[in-house]
């Protein structure tokens, strides 16, 4: 799979390819110009051929790098988006999520945003003002 910032392409097989050599490459060549999306992705992966014929099925995702959108193929495609590591993940994974995607049925994005953003805050200030009180 490759990702950048609003797509994602991902190549999906019934059975594991035995080796994979993935690369980019910086299409730009002058560092004045912002090279974070301009790149060629290359994957090289060899095939055995059954009886002189390539028989294997694959699948094809091109398309948005949207949490719901991936997790509803239901093929583990939602491991492409970074969650953050160890309980961040899973605070993203079951709780910021899962409210944003509530939230936003009502709501718009931008409301939704400042919504969480106050709702985390308040969570929050007790221990900040325990922190608040130990420094004084």
């Amino acid at each position: 799979a490759y990702k950048q910032h609003f797509f994602t392409t991902i190549l999906l097989a019934d059975s594991a390819f035995k080796t994979a050599k993935m690369e980019s490459h910086n299409l730009v060549k002058d560092d004045a110009v912002d090279t974070l999306y301009t790149k060629m992705f290359k994957t090289k992966m060899p095939m055995e051929l059954a009886g002189g014929e390539l028989n294997k099925t694959m699948d094809w995702y091109f398309g948005p790098s949207d949490y719901k959108t991936l997790t509803s193929y239901d093929r583990n495609l939602d491991e492409v988006m970074p969650l953050g590591w160890g309980i961040f993940g899973w605070i993203n994974r079951y709780v910021f999520i899962p409210m944003y995607n509530f939230l936003s049925g009502f709501l718009a994005p931008g409301i939704v945003i400042i919504l969480m953003t106050i709702i985390v805050r308040i969570l929050m200030s007790p221990v900040t003002y325990k922190s608040y009180l130990s420094q004084a």
